[in-house]
C-alpha cells in the first residue's frame, strides 16, 4: 500500500485493490511521508473507505483534530458495531469525530448542554446508550474529561442515526413524540419522573406501544377488561384529563383517534406514576 496524499502526521489516503481511495490512520503514519512512498503495515491502525459525499468533509475535518480524538472515535465506532450488532454508515466517522472533539472542548470550558431526549434514549435504545456510557468511560480514562449522561445520550443518537437498515427519520420522529408526551405529563401533573422506578418503566413501555399504534394507524387495540377501571377513572380526574391532552396531541400530530380503552389505560399508568411520585416525595421529606 502506497501513500496517495498526506492529510496530516496521522492520516494519509491510499488506493485499495480496486483503485478506490481509502483513508489510512495510524500514529505518525504521515510524518515525513511523500506521495508514492510505501506504508509500513506496522503503522496501520485503521483503514476505511468513505462515500464521495463525506470523503472531502472528513479530510478537512481531521486537519484540525488531534490523533487521540480520532483514535478515540474510531475505537468507539468499533465497539458500537460489535455491541449494537448493526453496520453503521461510514458518515459516522465524520459526524461522531466532529461531535466528540467539540464535546470534549465544551466540557473543558465548563459548557454543559442538556439533552431533552436523555430519558427516551435510555429507555428505548439501551444498547446505543451503553455505547455512549462506554464512550464516557474512555474519554475519562484517556482525556481526563468527565462527560455527562446527557452527552452519552448525544453519542447514542449519532449511533442511532448511523445505523443501516433503519429509517433514521422514523427513529427521530418517535423520540420527539415521546419527549412531547412526557412534557405534557410533567406539565399537567407536575411530576418529577424517577426513571428507576418500576411504574415509570411500565408507563414508558405502554407509551412505546401506544405511539407505535398511533404511527401505524392501528385501531385493533381494545380490551373489555377496561370496564373494571371506569370507577378508578372517576377518582382520577387529573390523570384522565392528562390522558385526554395526550389524545389531542396525538390526533393533531398523527391524525390518530385514540380509543376510550386507550385513554383508560393511560389514566391507570398515570395514576401509578402520581402515587409513586407522592410516595417518594413523602419519603424524602
Amino acid at each position: 500500500m502506497k501513500v496517495l496524499n498526506v492529510i496530516n502526521n496521522n492520516v494519509v489516503s491510499s488506493l485499495d485493490e480496486k483503485n478506490r481511495e481509502i483513508v489510512v490512520m495510524g500514529k505518525g503514519i504521515g510524518f515525513h511521508k511523500k506521495p508514492g512512498e510505501e506504508i509500513a503495515d506496522t503503522q496501520v491502525e485503521k483503514v476505511f473507505r468513505l462515500p464521495d459525499e463525506t470523503h472531502d468533509r472528513f479530510m478537512k475535518l481531521v486537519q484540525d483534530i488531534s490523533y487521540t480524538h480520532m483514535k478515540l472515535t474510531s475505537d468507539i465506532i468499533d465497539y458500537a458495531c460489535e455491541h449494537v450488532g448493526r453496520k453503521l454508515r461510514k458518515s459516522i466517522y465524520v459526524t461522531l469525530t466532529d461531535h466528540l472533539d467539540f464535546a470534549i472542548q465544551r466540557e473543558e470550558q465548563g459548557m454543559v448542554f442538556q439533552n431533552a431526549l436523555l430519558w427516551e434514549v435510555k429507555e428505548y435504545y439501551v444498547k446505543e446508550y451503553e455505547v455512549g456510557k462506554m464512550a464516557q468511560k474512555l474519554v475519562k480514562e484517556r482525556e481526563g474529561v468527565a462527560l455527562s449522561d446527557d452527552e452519552a445520550a448525544f453519542i447514542a443518537l449519532h449511533i442511532i442515526n448511523a445505523e443501516e437498515d433503519t429509517d433514521e427519520k422514523k427513529d427521530v420522529k418517535f423520540l420527539n413524540l415521546t419527549r412531547d408526551i412526557l412534557t405534557i405529563v410533567q406539565d399537567d401533573l407536575e411530576l418529577d419522573f424517577k426513571d428507576e422506578s418500576i411504574d415509570y418503566r411500565r408507563f414508558m413501555t405502554h407509551l412505546k406501544f401506544f405511539i407505535q399504534r398511533a404511527v401505524k394507524k392501528d385501531y385493533s387495540y381494545g380490551d373489555d377488561t377496561a370496564d373494571v377501571y371506569n370507577e378508578l377513572v372517576k377518582k382520577c380526574p387529573g390523570e384522565y384529563a392528562c390522558a385526554a391532552d395526550i389524545k389531542k396531541y396525538v390526533k393533531d400530530k398523527l391524525d390518530y383517534e385514540a380509543s376510550e380503552e386507550e385513554l383508560i389505560y393511560l389514566t391507570v399508568h398515570l395514576h401509578r406514576l402520581t402515587k409513586c411520585s407522592k410516595k417518594q416525595s413523602e419519603q424524602e421529606n
